[in-house]
């Protein structure tokens, strides 16, 4: 049977307005449609569009993800939860104040000088192919002697953005395949200033190219981290 899902809670509506929104108390509520006895494969789609939502929403205003999926029987009963928690949203929405997450994905990429040497080795005969390719060994030996491993990589840019921006952390991944990313918790309107960081940052290593992200909704800081460090301010 279809019920209403909540996909997040707003201290305010973007200027534009937004048809998923509808108040809830003194806040906003984030509402959807969702089958929860669907098949995974309408589900899976489901969990995108929330997070699409919430994306587009993030992009004007602060908001708090709602645990997908949450439904509810109808929109007044959603309305109604998020009402009768008022306290406990905004507290959520006073910790984040204007920020949101951005993901910085680091990425292999080619190493161009020494492809280029390699290439060049190539091209000329004799004696002088050979000494050129020794030079493009030797160069790419430096570079592998100084390059850090993607595991090393994000955990050093985590401490570096850590240091300018609210919080870092590299996303857990059990696949050695994969690319690492680092979540960075900072003001939605800094998106320059994160790529700026990163791309000074990244002149440090070869064979990186760190892609930037969002802003995006905290899925990652919040919520029970936000509760934690609330409870424990003064």
């Amino acid at each position: 049977m279809s019920g209403v899902v909540l996909h997040g809670v707003l201290a305010e509506a973007p200027a534009r307005g937004d048809p998923a929104l509808t108040p809830a108390g003194s806040l906003f509520a984030a509402l959807g449609r969702l089958d929860p006895d669907a098949p995974a494969e309408a589900l899976r789609r489901a969990a995108v569009t929330h997070f699409r939502l919430l994306e587009r929403l993030c992009a004007e205003v602060p908001v708090i993800p709602a645990r997908f999926p949450q439904v509810f029987e109808s929109a007044a009963a959603a309305q109604h939860a998020v009402a009768t928690e008022q306290a406990r949203w905004r507290t959520l929405l006073a910790w984040l104040g204007d920020d949101a997450e951005f993901a910085v994905t680091l990425r292999k990429g080619p190493d161009s000088h020494a492809a280029s040497s390699a290439g060049q080795a190539q091209d000329r005969p004799g004696d002088a192919a050979g000494a050129s390719y020794l030079r493009a060994r030797a160069v790419a030996a430096r570079r592998r002697a100084t390059r850090a491993n993607s595991d090393d990589a994000a955990h050093t840019l985590a401490d570096v953005l850590a240091r300018s921006y609210r919080a870092a952390t590299v996303a857990p991944s059990r696949d050695v395949r994969r690319d690492r990313v680092v979540m960075v918790l900072a003001p939605r309107s800094a998106r320059a200033l994160v790529a700026q960081s990163v791309a000074r940052w990244a002149t440090r290593f070869d064979r990186l190219a760190p892609g930037l992200s969002g802003p995006m909704p905290v899925f990652t800081f919040l919520p029970e981290q936000a509760e934690a460090d609330v409870a424990r301010s003064p």
